[in-house]
């Protein structure tokens, strides 16, 4: 039994062997495109996960969920794709498509990352020229001759905000401080706006009083100067006592009547 074996395996060794070797390629043939869909799975799973950590980083640093709203649907997209059902050896298609959307999720990594960094740029530029502006206009104000009173709450405004923006390391603080400078810059331009109506209106009145009385336009802007100085000082005084306008206006009404003849309400 034995010899008649050893025999049999020697007429079709040649042939075994064949059997045998095509078993072996095709088993590490499987093996192998096992290994290049796990890979390739493996990859696109990480890459989506370092997307969704880059979209928590962006609310983290203050971004609006509009400002990479449009991304968050492009990674959602390509999510939602099944991918095709085959096995081993005949997956070549499956391959292919984690390679696909592993690329699509890095490519939407690269993209919010460049958003960020954009927007961490342009907003602290943004609370830095703030700053500049609220200093220069602080000066301006000062140099066209507001009130000095007024300006009291713009003093150390510039350096506080400053420090603010050197301390900050995202878009949410570099906002909170563009923002405050806003409302400052706001009010500041109204009151600057002001004075420089007021004098130019000075100027014109000092120019007609020169030509008219044959004067020195200077003297005539100093007098002008000087009136508007006490009415504002007038009004300075009459807004710290709320109750003088209506006092002064009650005497100016008993007044009226009196000279009208009439007797005085009772």
């Amino acid at each position: 039994m034995l010899t008649s074996s050893l025999r049999f395996l020697q007429r079709n060794s040649l042939r075994i062997g064949a059997v045998l070797g095509t078993f072996v390629l095709v088993a590490g043939f499987i093996l192998v495109q096992q290994v290049r869909e796990a890979s390739a799975e493996q990859d696109y799973h990480a890459a989506r996960a370092q997307v969704i950590a880059a979209q928590a980083r962006a609310t983290e640093l203050g971004l609006e969920n509009s400002e990479f709203s449009d991304l968050q649907r492009q990674e959602l997209t390509t999510a939602s794709e099944t991918p095709p059902a085959a096995s081993a050896p005949f997956n070549e298609e499956r391959i292919a498509f984690f390679s696909r959307v592993a690329g699509q999720e890095t490519q939407i990594k690269e993209q919010l990352q460049t958003r960020v960094d954009k927007l961490l740029v342009e907003t602290r530029d943004s609370a830095q020229s703030a700053v500049k502006q609220l200093s220069t206009s602080l000066q301006k104000a000062k140099k066209i001759g507001v009130d000095d009173q007024l300006l009291v709450e713009f003093a150390g405004v510039s350096s506080k905000a400053q420090i603010e923006l050197d301390n900050a390391t995202n878009v949410r603080a570099y906002r909170a401080v563009n923002d405050e400078l806003k409302s400052r810059l706001s009010k500041l331009s109204l009151m600057i706006a002001d004075q420089e109506t007021t004098n130019k209106l000075v100027d014109q009145y000092a120019a007609q009083a020169a030509a008219q009385n044959q004067g020195d336009a200077g003297k005539a802007r100093a007098g002008a100067n000087a009136a508007l100085a006490k009415v504002q000082g007038e009004q300075r005084h009459h807004r710290r006592r709320p109750g003088a306008g209506r006092r002064r206006a009650d005497g100016a009404g008993e007044g009226a009547d009196r000279r009208d003849g009439s007797d005085p309400p009772r």
